[in-house]
């Protein structure tokens, strides 16, 4: 396995979605953690992720919490986006392409 990139994304205004990456990064292979600070759960999904839990939409994560998405091959990060309920929480990621 390749590990090409790894960082972390907060949003800067709670309900304000954003990228995990603003420029193309070639991921295949996605793990993603909420990062352990934070007070609330965040939310991941495509350019409509919404992490308010009165229309939620997207893949909730825990502060702390792991998961694995396998994105296939030729998937981009650009296209996975952040939301949280709480200003300055977010994620840590890495994508592995083999």
């Amino acid at each position: 396995y390749a590990i090409t990139f790894d960082s972390g994304r907060q949003t800067a205004t709670a309900g304000t979605r954003v990228q995990l990456s603003t420029t193309s990064v070639p991921c295949k292979q996605l793990v993603v953690s909420g990062i352990d600070s934070n007070t609330d759960t965040v939310a991941i999904g495509g350019s409509d992720v919404v992490s308010s839990a009165a229309t939620r939409n997207g893949m909730v994560l825990f502060p702390g919490q792991v998961e694995y998405i396998d994105m296939g091959q030729g998937s981009n990060l650009t296209a996975v986006y952040l939301d949280t309920d709480v200003s300055d929480e977010g994620v840590n990621w890495l994508c592995i392409n083999n």
